[in-house]
């Protein structure tokens, strides 16, 4: 390498504007030759390796947009499902709510209705005994009035028999008391 080195130099110092022409061996020429192939091979090698260098430096750049891209967008995401998700969750609530009042009425309801089956013709009965016991209180009432007015009758014509017997001295006549 150091060989080649002093001979890069010698063939640049020969080549330099105002420097003077030396005559060099055919040996030399090919050298030449063989070493200016080699400095195009290494600059065409460099600028290729520069391309992809900045292909990859402009490729981490777009990597590096489109991650923050995908982060941006992953918290876009995550907040229009939680968005989404509480809308859903509250349907879901008012729903059972909903079907949880109609569920309650539905069984007051039915209580209603089972109450009521099983009062209202107890109710009725219970209504149609009171009037039969009203009837029957009537009648006992018309019954004890007719009594104490018999009573009352009977009570008038004992008294004037009586005052009617001790008027002429005759002797009252004795009342057996009978019971039932």
């Amino acid at each position: 390498m150091l060989g080649a080195s002093i001979r890069l130099g010698e063939a640049v110092a020969r080549h330099q504007p105002g420097a003077e022409p030396a005559a060099e061996p055919i040996e030399r020429g090919r050298e030449w030759d063989g070493v200016m192939a080699r400095l195009d091979r290494q600059q065409k090698e460099m600028e290729a390796i520069r391309r992809q260098v900045s292909q990859v430096s402009r490729a981490a750049e777009t990597v590096q947009v489109a991650g923050e891209v995908a982060t941006q967008l992953k918290r876009d995401l995550e907040r229009q499902l939680g968005q989404d998700l509480d809308k859903r969750l509250a349907a879901i609530e008012a729903k059972l709510y909903q079907g949880m009042e109609t569920a309650r009425q539905e069984t007051v309801n039915a209580m209603l209705t089972s109450v009521e089956s099983r009062v209202t013709p107890r109710i009725s009965r219970l209504e149609k005994d009171v009037f039969h016991q009203a009837e029957a209180l009537t009648e006992l009432r018309e019954c004890a009035m007719q009594s104490e007015r018999s009573i009352q009758r009977l009570v008038g014509l004992l008294e004037r028999t009586f005052v009617q017997k001790a008027a002429t001295g005759e002797e009252a006549p004795k009342l057996a008391v009978v019971s039932r």
